[in-house]
């Protein structure tokens, strides 16, 4: 884990761009491990799983049946799942870091995003611009995600993509489609689209307050 003085600064960029990223937070013994554990669940289509084509994404195949139809997008409930998923969730330096951020004990939440995400360069589908907080209805906004790296992210594998400071922006219903995600068909849209940023650095993970 870092230091105080520059965890300190990695509370405040994120306070202030709604993300950071951190390099090297999981040891790169550890970052294998759950590389390799993830990798034989997928190989093993361990259950609970989310499908390609059930969500129906841009770029995801019509249908189960459909070529590609068996593209796992997700493997769900990571915390359940393996030992390994399970204490990197609760990681001593990772609670302190959550801890330093919100100045009080925190909480893991199972509900949503207690999950390993997949990437397939043939059947991989697009997800839309959204905020974090639509899977959610806590009373408080200020919620954090950590998403953790298993390998090197670039523009042309699936990176991981933020809007700075689109944490502080207040945006009408009208702005977002029916699923809740950025409507890239307005104008307004799309020029805060234009600012996105992508997180481009292997093996990080990412705190990241909300983004578009």
């Amino acid at each position: 884990m870092a230091d105080y003085s520059s965890r300190r600064a990695q509370i405040e960029r994120l306070r202030d761009t709604g993300y950071v990223v951190v390099p090297q937070f999981v040891p790169a013994v550890e970052l294998a491990k759950l590389n390799e554990v993830a990798r034989a669940q997928l190989a093993a289509r361990a259950e609970p799983l989310e499908l390609e084509a059930d969500l129906q994404y841009p770029g995801a195949p019509p249908s189960r049946t459909a070529a590609g139809g068996a593209t796992v997008r997700r493997l769900l409930d990571a915390y359940a799942r393996h030992s390994v998923f399970a204490q990197w969730g609760i990681a001593p330096g990772l609670r302190e870091w959550m801890e330093a951020y919100f100045g009080e004990g925190i909480l893991l939440s199972r509900a949503h995003h207690n999950c390993v995400m997949t990437k397939h360069p043939l059947h991989g589908s697009l997800t839309g611009w959204h905020r974090d907080i639509r899977y959610w209805s806590f009373q408080r906004e200020d919620l954090v995600s950590v998403w953790i790296a298993l390998g090197e992210e670039a523009i042309d594998n699936g990176a991981l993509w933020f809007v700075p400071g689109s944490h502080r922006m207040t945006f009408d219903a009208d702005r977002y489609d029916e699923a809740k995600f950025f409507r890239a068909d307005r104008a307004d849209n799309a020029l805060i689209i234009r600012t996105g940023q992508f997180t481009g650095l292997p093996e990080t993970a990412v705190p990241n307050a909300t983004s578009c």
